[in-house]
């Protein structure tokens, strides 16, 4: 009876091996095929993903404002054309509006802004709504914190900021965020401004080529050529750029200032606030910026006009007229709309048009030229008196 039970055991213990034998055999099995089928799927799949992209690439290729990312120096590759190398980042950029009651004013801009290929940069967005001078205005005010709230940004940080006392356009400039280690440029657009959709790209390209570095420098200004400062250009020196020129005038429309050329700019405006002082400038050199104090006007242009002559500073302008006698292109626009600026609405050079240029344009002139380095400010022009609209648009 013992001896039976024991065979009986054995082969319980044999045919339960056999069988766990045979159950590991099909896992194997299964996780060989398992491993096949997906190396073929990836296969498939990557070989569809690449078709798929270069369609979709071709179909990008239609639109200028990306296509032209294809054509910038090696110092700025877009994200979509790199693969093994990691994305080189543009300037960081603190992007500041200001606004009072223009809604679609604001979302003009704010949409142009958007528009613009930020790659990896870090580009804050901070919105100022001021409070209105007239209670009239208070609706129209509420339609911009409304657009101002409900934009989306997708480039960085968005932060609305709302006044709830009027506090004027000069002092809007003024109390821009001071100081900020997070950003190496403050761009500040007024909200009758439109910029380029390849504003940043073309900026980028420039610090990269170190054309601000200069001390004296503080800012580049998107709106080309000179506005009331008629600046003398000497053409045909190769140590200087044909396209870039530095220029005392102050930049009221879509100025991008070095954060630290900014602080320093606005401890002096505290300076000269606290003593009760006014930026007068001499009389042989005031041009308008003097009347414009005599009468009031809530602008910051006289600011930047005395502080840029007691400090020997710049601004970077760019003229493809003055050099290259090629028709202008336009990194930003005013829109030239009623306000502390202009007294009626001025229809000249105001067209969304004149920002959709092809950038091949702007960098094809400028990869050819010889440098970057913008050509030096020489001197003042004494007793001069401001350019007017009917002469720059005679010259």
């Amino acid at each position: 009876m013992f001896s039976q039970l024991s065979v009986t055991e054995s082969q319980t213990k044999l045919v339960s091996g056999t069988r766990a034998k045979i159950r590991r055999s099909k896992r194997s099995i299964k996780r060989a095929l398992g491993v096949f089928f997906a190396f073929v799927s990836f296969s498939v799949f990557l070989h569809l993903g690449e078709n798929a992209f270069d369609k979709v690439s071709s179909r990008f290729e239609a639109f200028p404002t990306l296509a032209w990312t294809q054509l910038l120096p090696h110092e700025y590759t877009p994200s979509r054309t790199t693969t093994s190398k990691p994305e080189t980042c543009g300037p960081s950029m603190l992007i500041t509006v200001l606004t009072v009651s223009r809604q679609e004013s604001l979302s003009r801009l704010l949409i142009s802004l958007a528009s613009n290929d930020f790659g990896c940069s870090r580009a804050d967005l901070l919105i100022h709504v001021d409070y209105p001078a007239n209670i009239t205005s208070e609706f129209s005010s509420r339609r911009c914190v409304a657009t101002a709230s409900q934009f989306y940004w997708s480039h960085g940080k968005k932060t609305v900021h709302r006044r709830i006392r009027h506090a004027g356009l000069s002092l809007s400039w003024f109390e821009i965020p001071y100081m900020s280690s997070e950003y190496e440029y403050v761009a500040i657009f007024e909200d009758d401004m439109e910029v380029s959709p390849s504003f940043f790209s073309i900026f980028s390209v420039l610090h990269k080529r170190k054309s601000f570095v200069s001390e004296t420098i503080t800012a580049f200004c998107l709106h080309p050529d000179d506005w009331e400062v008629r600046v003398p250009r000497t053409c045909l020196d190769d140590r200087y750029s044909d396209l870039l020129y530095e220029s005392p005038e102050p930049c009221n429309w879509g100025p991008i200032w070095k954060y630290t050329a900014w602080s320093a700019y606005v401890d002096w405006v505290s300076e000269m606030k606290t003593y009760g002082d006014k930026p007068y400038a001499p009389a042989s050199l005031a041009y308008d910026f003097n009347n414009n104090l005599d009468d009031g006007r809530d602008v910051q242009s006289p600011w930047v006009w005395r502080y840029n002559f007691d400090k020997k500073k710049r601004q970077v302008r760019y003229s493809f007229k003055k050099c290259m006698n090629e028709e202008e292109v336009f990194l930003a626009v005013n829109h030239k709309e009623v306000g502390e600026n202009f007294a009626t609405k001025i229809d000249w050079q105001v067209g969304t048009s004149l920002l959709l240029f092809e950038p091949q344009t702007f960098l094809g002139l400028l990869r050819g030229e010889k440098s970057t380095i913008p050509q030096p400010f020489t001197e003042y022009e004494y007793n001069a008196t401001a350019l007017t609209i009917a002469e720059k648009v005679l010259d």
